[in-house]
This record gives structure tokens, C-alpha cells and sequence, in this order.
């Protein structure tokens, strides 16, 4: 087993927000579904079976792109935390956590 030296470059770190299925609206997580099969979003929009994860340093805009594409205000708030916070992805799955001051959805 290899033992790693000096400093790891800052693309090799990976920072993520993680939080609640909660947090997003069900037609957000129905959208998430179906543009992650798509061939162009492949690249920073992905489906897994406990949630999704949107890849925010695979766009330049990616809040922008998420408003384009017909995502909710609640959605977009998270990917701009998450951005502001230096996040290069948002994890959200359904045991993630629930975060205080963020709008929550019972479906």
C-alpha cells in the first residue's frame, strides 16, 4: 500500500452538501430522474437508488441551469448554498439530513 506525499491538488478534494429527499419537491425528484438519462446532463446530473446527485463544478452556472430546466425555487436554493459554501456537489438522498432554516415537503 502506496502512503500519499505532500499536499493533494484541490481538484483531487471532493466538498458535498448533503441533505434530505425532503427538502426537494416531488416533481424536482420525478425531473432529476428523467434528465439524468439524458445523454447531455449525464455529465453533472446523476440518479442513484437512495437519491441524486447534481455535480455543481461540472457547470458554470449551475444554478442557472437549474432555473432553465424548470427546477424549483427550493431546489436552486440548495444548489446556490451549496455553491456559496465552496460545495463542488449536492447529495440529496433520502436518509440525508434535514437541515434547520430550509423549506421541508411530506411526499
Amino acid at each position: 500500500m502506496r502512503k500519499a506525499t505532500g499536499n493533494l491538488p484541490e481538484w483531487a478534494l471532493f466538498t458535498e452538501l448533503e441533505c434530505s429527499t425532503a427538502h426537494i419537491r416531488r416533481g424536482d425528484s420525478y425531473m432529476l430522474d428523467l434528465l439524468a438519462e439524458a445523454e447531455p446532463e449525464k455529465d453533472w446530473l446523476c440518479s442513484l437508488p437512495e437519491g441524486h446527485l447534481i455535480r455543481l463544478s461540472a457547470r458554470r452556472f449551475p444554478v442557472l441551469e437549474l432555473k432553465r430546466r424548470g427546477f424549483s425555487r427550493e431546489l436552486r436554493w440548495l444548489a446556490f448554498v451549496a455553491c456559496r459554501e465552496g460545495c463542488r456537489s449536492l447529495y440529496i438522498g433520502a436518509d440525508g439530513f434535514i437541515l434547520e432554516g430550509f423549506d421541508t415537503f411530506d411526499w
